[in-house]
């Protein structure tokens, strides 16, 4: 009596492809046969073909048929990528969307044959592993958000390649290693979202050179070292959130030049001195500077502007402490 494993290839492929894929994929560990035709691209094309229609009405939002792309194997990710995704301008991907419970996996690589690609995000989707350096062939997308996953690894520099990027959202992963010198390229950039990583090195200075930054998040990692000069050039920023990293030195005076800032985030550092008094001239302006090693007096000055009418509707925090300043 013949076994099922030992059918010929075409008919383990057929039989495979009729039971569905997720089912299908469940055998891969029985045995290296099974798993050979499982990860070929024959059963790939087999089981899309009969189990997810080519007259599918597509949307840019996660489906449920779109965990084949993000769970299988990589025969399977191109084929779908192929037949499904290549069309595509936009992916906005929340595995929160869907009550998204499966297990862990790498950003599949076939991502990056998306040409298309002017919005790719892929948040909160479980994704494990470093950014694939072929990325750089989405030349062009206008924004990236990788957020909320447990990426690792070193920023690529090839993500300076994108130079249409406005929007580059790597927050919560576990990225290490220093800010990539090639962000400098990204002229075009009004958010730059790095929070919540174990990003290590200096503030770089040249990040006060992509004047159309309105956010600047990069919050709850390991910098040291003082905040550059060169911010106070990002005139268009409304959010610069600094705190939770090791930095040290003195706030920059130059920050008083960021007439549009609503919010500047300095908590839990090492920063010594005083708040610059110029600072205090900026209008609706709510500063954090709590834990840090600033000096015990360094609201005199502030009071003095107040007293002046120099200052309308700052809120200061001093060791968690609230301050409304103004009129």
């Amino acid at each position: 009596m013949t076994l099922f494993i030992d059918l010929p290839f075409e008919l383990l492929v057929a039989v495979l492809a009729y039971i569905g894929p997720r089912e299908a994929l469940r055998l891969s560990s029985v045995c290296s046969r099974l798993k050979t035709v499982l990860y070929s691209i024959e059963w790939a094309a087999e089981t899309l073909a009969c189990h997810v229609s080519p007259h599918i009405k597509r949307t840019f939002l996660l489906a449920n048929h779109d965990l084949l792309f993000l769970n299988g194997p990589p025969q399977l990710q191109t084929t779908y990528a192929r037949m499904y995704l290549m069309p595509l301008g936009i992916i906005v991907w929340s595995g929160s969307d869907i009550g998204y419970k499966a297990g862990s996996a790498a950003l599949p690589a076939a991502l990056c044959s998306l040409t298309n690609l002017t919005i790719l995000t892929l948040s909160a989707c479980k994704r494990v592993g470093s950014i694939p350096s072929e990325l750089k062939n989405l030349k062009l997308l206008r924004a990236l958000d990788f957020s909320n996953n447990q990426l690792s690894g070193l920023i690529p520099s090839d993500i300076g390649s994108l130079v249409n990027l406005e929007y580059l959202i790597l927050s919560n992963n576990e990225f290490e290693g220093p800010i990539p010198s090639s962000l400098a390229n990204l002229k075009g950039l009004t958010k730059l979202l790095l929070n919540g990583n174990k990003l290590e090195g200096h503030l770089p200075e040249f990040l006060g050179q992509l004047k159309s930054l309105q956010q600047l998040a990069l919050c709850g990692n390991r910098l040291e070292g003082n905040i550059p000069s060169s911010f106070g050039q990002l005139s268009q920023l409304v959010l610069l959130d600094l705190s939770h990293n090791s930095l040290s030195g003195r706030i920059p005076r130059e920050l008083k030049n960021l007439e549009k800032l609503t919010s500047l985030c300095l908590n839990d550092n090492h920063l010594i001195g005083d708040i610059p008094v110029e600072i205090t001239r900026l209008h609706n302006l709510k500063i954090n500077v709590s834990n840090n090693l600033l000096r015990q007096d360094l609201t005199s000055g502030i009071q003095l502007h107040e007293a002046l009418g120099l200052v309308l509707g700052i809120v200061l925090v001093l060791d968690g402490v609230f301050n409304f300043l103004g009129r």
